[in-house]
C-alpha cells in the first residue's frame, strides 16, 4: 500500500516536471528534479555544552551561545592559549592609512552591482539581483550614500 502511494507520488511529480517542460518553465523544472533527485537530510537542534554534554532544549542552547560568545569577547589570557595560530585581533595593530581609507567611489559601486548576475537566489535581505541592476543612477547614488554614511561611523 505504501511502496504504490510513494510510486503514484513520484509519476505525479514527473508529470509536473514533463508540464513545466513543455510549457517552458525551465527553472521550475530544474527546482523540481532537485527536490526529487535530494534524499532526506535530517535537521538536528543540538549544541554541546561546555563540558562536551549535548543539548536539545532552546533555552539552554541560546545559553551555551551567549557563555561561548561572552567567552569569547572577553578573554583575559594570552593570544597563544586563546588561539594556537597567534592571529587575534589583541596582536592586530591598525595604521593611520587603515583609518583614514576612502570609501568607495560611486564607480566602484556601479561595477560591482553590474558584475552580479540575475536569476540569482536573494540574500539575507530577501532582495533579488534584478532590482539592483534595472534600479538606476538613483538606487546607485541611494547606496552610494549609504556606504559612505556606514563607513564613516
Amino acid at each position: 500500500m505504501c511502496t504504490s502511494k510513494k510510486r503514484t507520488h513520484i509519476d505525479n511529480r514527473i508529470r509536473s516536471i514533463e508540464e513545466n517542460i513543455k510549457d517552458k518553465h525551465i527553472r521550475n523544472a530544474y527546482k523540481e528534479v532537485g527536490s526529487l533527485k535530494s534524499s532526506f537530510q535530517p535537521h538536528t537542534d543540538l549544541c554541546r555544552g561546555a563540558n562536551n554534554e549535548i543539548l536539545s532544549k532552546v533555552e539552554e542552547i541560546k545559553t551555551r551561545w551567549k557563555t561561548y560568545f561572552l567567552d569569547l569577547l572577553t578573554t583575559t589570557g594570552t593570544a597563544e592559549q586563546n588561539n594556537p595560530l597567534g592571529n587575534t585581533h589583541a596582536n592586530q595593530t591598525t595604521t593611520e592609512e587603515e583609518l583614514e581609507e576612502e570609501p568607495p567611489d560611486i564607480l566602484d559601486i556601479e561595477m560591482a552591482i553590474q558584475s552580479t548576475h540575475n536569476n540569482k537566489s536573494p540574500c539575507i535581505d530577501n532582495i533579488p539581483t534584478e532590482l539592483y541592476n534595472k534600479g538606476g543612477g538613483l538606487l546607485i547614488n541611494k547606496i552610494h550614500s549609504l556606504i559612505k554614511g556606514i563607513w564613516r561611523e
